[in-house]
C-alpha cells in the first residue's frame, strides 16, 4: 500500500499545476488550511477568472460576492467577533483569531485583484461607511498591479467624487464600457474631475442616480450612447448642444435627464425655430422635428415640449416612426415631474445574482 502524503508535502511543480486548475473558491478554502499553504498560494502567481465581483463595506461587516461563470454567485462574509474575525463561505464558518474582519478581508481582496488578469464583466463597490480607509487601501492594491484591472461594467456607491475617482482612474479605459454611480450625500455631486478621466471619455454608457443633482459640463455627456443623470442647471443652449450631438452620433440610443433649474427657456425658439402644436386644442404641447443629416431614411429627431403656466415641464427627444424600433430617445424632465417609481429607482436596485431581462442586457444593467 503506497504511503500517504499530506497536502503540504506535495512537490512544488505539482502544487503549481493544482493552483492553475482550481477556481477561486477552492483557492480561498486552501488558504485557510495552514500558514505554509497560504504562503505558497500568495507567492504563486496563478490566474483567477472572475466574471462578476461585488464588494460591500459596512462598519462592522464586509463581504464580497463573486461569480466565475457570470451566473451563480458565491458569497464570502467577514464579521468582527470577540475572538477575532469570523469568515463564512456559503454558511461554512472559519474562525481567525486576533484579526479584525476588515484586515482579513483586505488581505483576501488583494489576493483576488492581484491574480485577476482576464476581463471581468462587472465590478461593484458599495461602501456604507464614512471612512476613507477602504478607498485608500483599494487604490494602493489597484495601483500595485502590473496592468490595470480590465472591467466592462463598473458600479460604485460612494460619498464623494474623490472616492469615485480613486477607483475609476485605476481601471483599464479600453475595456470599460459602462459607469454607474450612486452616492449618499446631501449636496450635488461634482463631476469635473470625473469628466477629465480617460475612463469617462471612453465609456459608452452612464447611469447616475437622481437622488441629488450633479454639476458638470453638458458637452462632456454627449458621447454616451446611453445615459441617465440629474443635472443642477440646464439651459436652452444645453438643449441645442444635445440636439446637435444626437443628430451626428450614429450610435446614440437613449438619454434620460432630470434637472433642478431651467435657465433661459425662452431662448429655445432661437435654436429650434418656431414649434408646431401637436394638438390644435392644446397649445401647451409643442413639437420640433429635425432630419438626420446624410440619412437615406425618412427619420426625424422629434423634440417635444410640454408647458404649464409658461414654464417648460417636460421635454422629450425621440424619433418619428415606430417607437419600439427607435434609436434616439431623450427625456429631459424637471424634478417635480419625475414619477415616484423613477425617483425611487436606484443604480443598485437589481440584485447582482438575478438573471437580466432582455432590456437590461441590451443596456448592461
Amino acid at each position: 500500500m503506497p504511503a500517504r502524503i499530506s497536502l503540504c508535502e506535495i512537490p512544488e511543480v505539482a502544487m503549481k499545476e493544482i493552483m492553475n486548475k482550481v477556481d477561486f473558491r477552492s483557492i480561498h478554502s486552501l488558504r485557510r488550511v495552514c500558514r505554509s499553504i497560504r504562503y505558497f498560494i500568495d507567492q504563486h502567481k496563478s490566474t483567477i477568472e472572475i466574471a462578476k465581483l461585488c464588494i460591500t463595506i459596512h462598519p462592522e461587516h464586509v463581504c464580497f460576492l463573486y461569480s466565475s461563470d457570470g451566473r451563480s454567485m458565491e458569497t464570502v462574509d467577514y464579521w468582527d467577533t470577540n475572538f477575532g474575525c469570523l469568515v463564512t463561505i456559503n454558511r461554512k464558518r472559519k474562525k481567525i483569531r486576533n484579526k479584525n474582519c476588515f484586515q482579513t478581508f483586505m488581505n483576501d481582496l488583494e489576493l483576488i485583484i492581484r491574480q485577476m488578469s482576464c476581463i471581468t464583466e462587472e465590478l461593484r463597490v458599495n461602501v456604507h461607511s464614512s471612512s476613507d480607509d477602504f478607498f485608500d487601501l483599494f487604490k494602493k492594491i489597484l495601483k500595485s498591479k502590473k496592468s490595470q484591472l480590465r472591467v466592462n461594467r463598473f458600479s460604485i456607491f460612494a460619498k464623494d467624487q474623490d472616492q469615485i475617482v480613486s477607483i475609476l482612474s485605476s481601471l483599464y479605459p479600453v475595456f470599460l464600457k459602462t459607469i454607474r454611480i450612486c452616492y449618499h450625500v446631501g449636496t450635488q455631486l461634482e463631476t469635473e474631475k470625473l469628466e477629465t478621466l480617460d475612463q469617462w471619455k471612453g465609456a459608452e454608457e452612464l447611469d447616475i442616480n437622481d437622488t441629488h443633482a450633479i454639476t458638470g459640463n453638458i458637452n462632456n455627456f454627449t458621447h454616451f450612447s446611453y445615459s441617465k443623470f440629474r443635472i443642477q442647471i440646464i439651459s436652452a443652449s444645453d438643449l441645442n448642444v444635445l440636439k446637435e450631438a444626437f443628430l451626428k452620433y450614429a450610435s446614440f440610443e437613449y438619454c434620460f435627464i432630470t434637472y433642478k433649474d431651467f435657465n433661459n427657456a425662452h431662448e429655445i425658439p432661437t435654436f429650434f425655430g418656431q414649434p408646431h402644436h401637436v394638438d390644435p386644442n392644446n397649445t401647451t404641447v409643442q413639437r420640433w422635428s429635425f432630419k438626420y443629416p446624410n440619412s437615406c431614411k425618412h427619420n426625424l429627431l422629434i423634440v417635444e415640449m410640454t408647458k404649464q403656466n409658461d414654464e417648460s415641464k417636460l421635454i422629450t427627444f425621440n424619433p418619428s416612426g415606430n417607437f419600439t424600433n427607435c434609436q434616439f430617445v431623450v427625456n429631459i424632465r424637471p424634478e417635480a415631474s419625475v414619477p415616484e417609481s423613477l425617483r425611487r429607482s436606484s443604480t443598485f436596485s437589481k440584485p447582482i445574482g438575478r438573471e437580466e431581462t432582455k432590456g437590461e442586457k441590451a443596456r448592461g444593467i
